[in-house]
């Protein structure tokens, strides 16, 4: 089993969430439904670590790669 804070997993549950978990959670994202360009360009390690919309890992879309690099080059 897993613990995870007050709830107790059983072994091979499925899990997931949604991006909408993600990019609205106030704790990460305070005014999460307001649109605050500044706060990618201010903490880029957000894009890393906090964008999901474009999926993660092995199934992630090609197009991570361009906006990446987009974002990168506005930081110059």
């Amino acid at each position: 089993p897993l613990k995870y804070k007050d709830w107790v997993i059983p072994p091979e549950t499925p899990v997931s969430m949604s991006t909408i978990d993600i990019h609205h959670d106030e704790k990460i994202f305070p005014d999460s439904h307001k649109y605050i360009p500044e706060r990618w360009l201010e903490n880029p390690q957000y894009l890393n670590r906090y964008l999901v919309s474009f999926g993660k890992d092995a199934r992630s879309c090609l197009g991570i790669k361009y906006v990446t690099l987009q974002s990168e080059s506005q930081l110059r």
